[in-house]
């Protein structure tokens, strides 16, 4: 976890500002799927775009058992794209595969 911690610790102020709403723009939707009813999820993936700058495939998972009725999140895997190119090609991939 320590190398997913550095990408972290590496973005810019703006960088991680969209990526504290993305998360949190992510956990809102998962909830509305789920009718309020949101107990717990795991392997929840994400790809995110930051400031055109910096491309990450998130994994991770929302508990609300441990915490009452706060909603605990959890990254459990972060992975860093080289570039564009291939952030384009695994989210590409990832969409054939819903279809």
């Amino acid at each position: 976890m320590k190398e997913e911690f550095e990408i972290i610790n590496k973005l810019t102020p703006e960088q991680r500002l969209e990526f504290d709403k993305d998360m949190q723009q992510l956990f809102l939707e998962c909830h509305k799927t789920l009718n309020d009813k949101m107990q717990k999820l795991k392997d929840v993936i994400v790809n995110l775009n930051l400031c055109d700058e910096v491309y990450l495939k998130v994994i991770c998972e929302y508990d609300n058992a441990i915490s009452g009725d706060d909603v605990k999140g959890r990254i459990t895997h972060l992975y860093k794209y080289n570039n564009r190119k291939e952030y384009d090609l695994a989210v590409a991939v990832d969409r054939a595969s819903l279809n």
